[in-house]
């Protein structure tokens, strides 16, 4: 009988790992799926849902394989307006990105305002 206590608890230990070692696997795709939202055009596309394809149009991807497997990554996009930074006389400008999806993911862009209002990235 206690051999067998013993067993259980090992049977129910394993199923944790392995449960959790399936959600750590997702949650990574995740991430990597969510990278690909990171061109600088995700900031033309707030609140629409889009395709990771679309955003990487100027990458010319070809193999069409690859562009199934991008066209088939979708998050809704929402781009907030400049938030506020306090900085000492130098001009920041910052962008939240969040993307939602499966697992959503919050991301900030920032751009250095030149003195004459144009913009570095």
């Amino acid at each position: 009988m206690l051999i067998s206590i013993v067993v259980l608890g090992i049977i129910k230990i394993r199923q944790e790992n392995v449960s959790m070692m399936d959600y750590i696997t997702r949650r990574i795709r995740g991430e990597l799926e969510n990278s690909l939202f990171l061109s600088p055009l995700v900031l033309r596309y707030n609140g629409d849902e889009k395709d990771a394809l679309t955003l990487l149009e100027e990458m010319h991807v070809n193999r069409i394989e690859s562009r199934r497997i991008l066209k088939a990554q979708r998050r809704l996009i929402h781009v907030s307006d400049p938030l506020p930074t306090e900085t000492s006389g130098f001009p920041v400008l910052m962008k939240r990105i969040m993307l939602k999806g499966d697992f959503p993911a919050r991301y900030y862009r920032f751009d250095i305002q030149k003195s004459s209002g144009s913009k570095i990235k």
